[in-house]
């Protein structure tokens, strides 16, 4: 280990907990109500509240994940650029997310095969933060749950969903509705 390592380790678990501390207040702000003379801040908007949080948390978990690879001595510098880009592709996902929210606010709007690639790379990045941070168990749970809303209509039995659309279907229940999917509701 060089001396630089930890220096670094500690810079990234420091950028982590800053973004978790800014997590935490706006998330507090939200939900706070009004006392006395102070005004109540929230309930925020969803367009931007939970994309926003969700960026964060990504963020988080890549600086965090990369801190730990660093402290145990194995961390290359094309994993550094993999969690980079896995980052930054979360990130992007969560303004798209945004946009095509706001767009669903003040119009119809018909999900197209982009939408449904960008949900699924959003998935998949959520799969891949969650192996990285609680193991594979969890992680596979989300990709056998995926799998069945993709290929439920498919399945023998009572296992049988009804038949959807695949493109509304994924688009709609895994990112872009705001009563479901994984920014949905709790």
């Amino acid at each position: 280990m060089t001396q630089h390592e930890p220096a670094a380790a500690r810079w990234l678990n420091f950028c982590a907990l800053a973004i978790g501390l800014f997590v935490a207040v706006v998330g507090l702000l939200n939900v706070l109500p009004s006392y006395g003379i102070f005004p109540r801040f929230g309930p925020f908007s969803v367009a931007w509240f939970r994309p926003l949080f969700f960026g964060a948390a990504i963020c988080t978990v890549v600086l965090t994940h990369l801190a730990g690879r660093l402290d145990q001595e194995k961390l290359s510098r094309p994993e550094i650029l993999l969690w980079i880009a896995i980052g930054a592709l979360g990130v992007w996902a969560c303004w798209d997310y945004y946009v095509i929210y706001t767009i669903l606010n003040e119009a119809v709007m018909f999900f197209t095969m982009h939408e449904t690639v960008i949900a699924l790379l959003a998935a998949g990045i959520v799969l891949l933060l969650c192996w990285a941070s609680w193991g594979l168990p969890i992680a596979l749970l989300g990709f056998i749950a995926l799998v069945y809303l993709a290929t439920g209509q498919y399945w023998p039995g009572f296992l049988r969903k009804a038949p959807n659309d695949f493109v509304e279907t994924i688009a709609q229940n895994i990112w872009y509705d705001a009563d479901q999917g994984i920014l949905g509701s709790i």
